[in-house]
């Protein structure tokens, strides 16, 4: 998805408008930012649930209005993390991977 200019006529819109667009991106880099840190190996089940719960309620006040298929992926994603048997750490990149990956789009 591109950005648009609205200085520029040829620059196509934002799906999420100019407003929607920022809170958006806002939102998943404040996701992204809080779990970078914990990206270590003394990360406990405990902690990564925390953040897992933090991440899903703000992705769900960012994509309220927009885009609910970014949060209904979010969702199934955490529903396999939780039936396999990954580290704490492992399930942290496949989130943050899955957030970073939706981020460039916006």
């Amino acid at each position: 998805m591109s950005y648009h200019n609205p200085y520029n006529p040829y620059s196509p819109p934002s799906i999420y408008g100019t407003y929607g667009q920022n809170f958006m991106q806002q939102t998943l880099g404040s996701i992204v930012e809080k779990g970078m840190p914990l990206m270590t190996n003394d990360l406990t089940e405990a902690m990564f649930m925390t953040w897992l719960e933090f991440s899903k309620e703000m992705l769900q006040l960012a994509t309220k209005d927009t885009v609910t298929s970014t949060y209904i992926n979010y969702l199934q994603l955490i529903i396999t993390l939780h039936s396999s048997r990954l580290t704490p750490y492992q399930k942290l990149y496949y989130c943050l991977q899955y957030l970073l990956e939706v981020l460039k789009t916006v």
